[in-house]
């Protein structure tokens, strides 16, 4: 499992490098992906670099358990990374609270479209291992 984890990690960083360097085949997915990269290149690169230090020497329960909680941790990491940014981009007259607020939807959106990523693939493991039993 370990090395479908890792493909699992790469392939939105692949997906969204053909999208923004060849755009004549950029189309649905591909052309998402590289429109997401360049909204958060930087906070996917924390989370993957973290998920694959994390990675090494794990169970397949734990890799299980990464799944269905990666999309929360990249909240965060998204949330930080607007944190952090967000001093060079305010404007007078706005605060903290709204900045925290735009991070806190900007992290959820960042949850959402990981789960929606992240997801399915776990089903499809859990269908092929049942299959395998069979």
């Amino acid at each position: 499992m370990v090395y479908y984890f890792r493909f699992w990690l790469l392939a939105p960083l692949l997906l969204g490098l053909v999208g923004l360097l060849v755009p004549s085949i950029s189309t649905g997915v591909v052309s998402f992906a590289g429109t997401a990269l360049l909204v958060v290149a930087a906070p996917y690169a924390v989370f993957v670099i973290g998920a694959l230090v994390w990675s090494r020497h794990r169970s397949e329960a734990q890799y299980k358990l990464a799944f269905l909680v990666s999309p929360l941790v990249f909240g965060v990491c998204c949330f930080g990374y607007l944190l952090m940014i967000s001093p060079g981009m305010r404007h007078d007259g706005e605060s903290w609270l709204l900045i925290a607020m735009t991070g806190l939807g900007f992290a959820q959106m960042c949850a959402l479209v990981s789960a929606a990523y992240c997801w399915p693939p776990l089903a499809l493991w859990y269908a092929i291992a049942f299959l395998r039993r069979a």
